[in-house]
């Protein structure tokens, strides 16, 4: 706004100075144009014809105040101004010819011919006059332009004599610097007016984008700027500022995502680590027994000790030795199924028969409890037969080592929104919920007290299920109930 202002000031009084100093230099010099077009026009259609004369000259006469005189050797043939005195010459009654005023008729100072004075001039000089004329300033302080010509009308010579007040034009040229001071000053006014509006309307959406871009200073990507301003320019900087802001806000929101992922995986991690630290530790005090046992009753049978139940000792090695293979296997499974070095072979299974025939097989493992068994029949899925024996067995297991004896466990399938949901609930002690999330994490245990079992439960068994469910397409869940736990998991149907 002040560029335009300053701008729009120096136009107005560069105007204003040219009507002062210039404006008079101008207007002198375009009368003197007209006084020669007008020489230069009467010197193609001159006739003695006054009327036509005055038909030629009017304009000239009227509109730019040029005087004229056309006057023979002796004689005016045409003037546009007569006084009482006779015609003007130079504002001077015109004498000339051969009649010129004597001294007694005229004394010194002038007399008076009616109520005008008559001053002396001399006798007109015809050799001025020249065929191709120029406009000389006369007169005190170059008060009048002057043009004589002469111009040929049959054979006789005319001479031309066009003048123009200097004063006029110093009327005009003030008329013109007051009009034009007026003008300049509306201008200015009107300029000033336009500028503000306009101004303001380009200062709007600037001050839009530097809100939106403090926004973005600060991280807040809510607000975004105006693009349906009407200057091209402000509207792509609009733009620019848009697209920037949405990428900042989607690479920051990729950065979060990005940075809890890896925060979660190196919580899952340190986790791990923990948990095979414990899982070590477990084994190597599960395997410390058996092999202790082991070496002991083997040694005994070696030096034949008196007094000892070999029997008893033999089928101790062979439980002991039977439980070491069981572990090895165990971990073995995992590795295998963690690893993926054994592809899963899907193929379409009755899936409620598995359940029912892996049941059966457990049965030996369930007996203490009191188990509910509810399998919907000709449930099919597509899967492998093995892997899917091996995540029910583990479910089953791990009901039957955390039930009491007497205790309740209920086993169901059933088909529900086009999967089979196979269910497993053993009645006892509840996980403690802040554990339940990292249940399915391999080698979690949630009782960390090292106390030697009838199996070894080193937290591979859901792991397990796990694995087997989702190369499966299928999820699996576990809740805490009233009165125990309740593990589920969910493959889809044929």
């Amino acid at each position: 706004m002040i560029f335009s202002a300053a701008l729009l000031s120096v136009a107005v009084v560069l105007q204003l100075l040219f009507g002062v100093f210039l404006s008079k230099t101008f207007f002198v010099h375009e009368r003197e144009k007209q006084m020669l077009e007008l020489f230069e026009t009467l010197q193609s259609n001159y006739t003695d014809n006054t009327l036509q004369l005055s038909s030629l000259t009017e304009k000239s006469e009227n509109t730019h105040n040029i005087k004229i005189t056309v006057f023979d050797n002796s004689e005016v043939v045409y003037s546009t101004r007569v006084s009482m005195g006779g015609f003007e010459f130079f504002g001077q009654p015109l004498l000339f010819g051969n009649n010129p005023p004597s001294p007694n008729d005229i004394p010194p100072g002038g007399s008076p011919v009616g109520d005008n004075p008559i001053k002396k001039v001399p006798r007109i000089d015809f050799s001025e006059f020249s065929v191709n004329p120029e406009v000389r300033h006369i007169g005190a302080e170059n008060s009048n332009l002057v043009l004589q010509g002469k111009i040929v009308f049959g054979n006789e010579e005319r001479y031309i004599f066009l003048s123009s007040s200097v004063e006029s034009i110093d009327s005009s040229v003030a008329m013109f610097t007051k009009v034009n001071f007026y003008i300049s000053a509306v201008i200015l006014l009107a300029g000033l007016v336009c500028a503000y509006f306009v101004a303001k309307s380009i200062n709007k959406p600037i001050k839009n984008i530097e809100a939106v871009s403090q926004k973005i200073s600060k991280l807040d990507f809510e607000q975004t700027a105006d693009e349906t301003v009407n200057t091209p320019e402000l509207s792509s900087l609009a733009s620019s500022i848009n697209t920037m802001s949405y990428r900042l806000s989607t690479a920051i929101e990729e950065l979060k995502t990005a940075n809890e992922k890896l925060s979660a995986d190196i919580d899952a991690r340190k986790r791990t680590e923990k948990t095979q630290r414990d899982f070590i530790a477990n084994v190597s005090h599960e395997m410390k027994t058996p092999l202790c046992l082991l070496q002991m009753y083997g040694e005994n049978l070696k030096n034949d000790v008196e007094g000892i139940d070999k029997e008893y000792y033999c089928q101790t090695i062979i439980d002991e030795t039977e439980r070491l293979n069981d572990m090895v296997k165990t971990m073995l499974e995992i590795s295998s199924i963690e690893n993926e070095l054994h592809s899963i072979k899907k193929e379409k299974l009755n899936f409620s028969e598995l359940c029912r025939y892996t049941v059966n097989k457990m049965d030996i493992v369930l007996q203490h409890a009191e188990c509910e068994i509810d399998i919907t029949e000709n449930l099919f899925v597509n899967g492998d037969e093995k892997y899917l024996e091996q995540a029910i067995k583990n479910y089953l297991s791990n009901a039957a080592t955390h039930t009491k004896a007497g205790g309740k466990i209920e086993i169901k399938l059933c088909e529900e929104d086009s999967c089979a949901v196979f269910t497993v609930f053993n009645e006892g002690a509840v996980i403690d919920p802040q554990k339940l999330p990292f249940i399915w994490d391999r080698f979690y245990r949630t009782d960390e007290a090292r106390v030697r079992t009838e199996a070894l439960h080193a937290g591979l068994g859901l792991s397990i299920v796990k694995s087997v469910v989702g190369k499966h397409g299928g999820n699996c869940t576990a809740e805490n109930t009233d009165n125990g736990v309740k593990f589920t998991f969910v493959i889809p149907l044929a």
